[in-house]
């Protein structure tokens, strides 16, 4: 008798486990903002990175080829951070929506 509840509370957690597992891959929970913000950030960073670096090494490579002179290198990693933060900025406004103070207010009032 003992062996037959075993069998029957063995079977039930088993069921609860499976339960979980498909909560948990089907259920998705949003994250904290600072999360959110924490990766665009990244993002941003990365992107800065790279489209600064791209932008010097090709400055670097006319300096080298054409003209004998800092200012290509220069301006060439300019542009690439100009490029990324402007791709930065967009990303942060089109991810973090807020509403206006008109909204907000009125909400409180109702």
């Amino acid at each position: 008798m003992s062996q037959n509840k075993r069998n029957t509370t063995d079977s039930s957690n088993a069921t609860n486990s499976q339960t979980a597992a498909t909560l948990k891959s089907h259920v998705s929970f949003d994250t904290y903002p600072e999360e959110k913000l924490d990766k665009l950030m990244g993002k941003c960073w990365t992107d800065c990175l790279i489209k600064g670096g791209a932008g010097f090494g090709i400055g670097f490579l006319v300096t080298l080829l054409f003209i004998r002179r800092m200012w290509p290198p220069i301006l060439g990693s300019s542009f690439g951070l100009g490029v990324s933060y402007k791709e930065c900025e967009r990303n942060l406004q089109s991810q973090t929506k807020c509403e206006a103070a008109d909204k907000v207010n009125e909400n409180k009032l109702a």
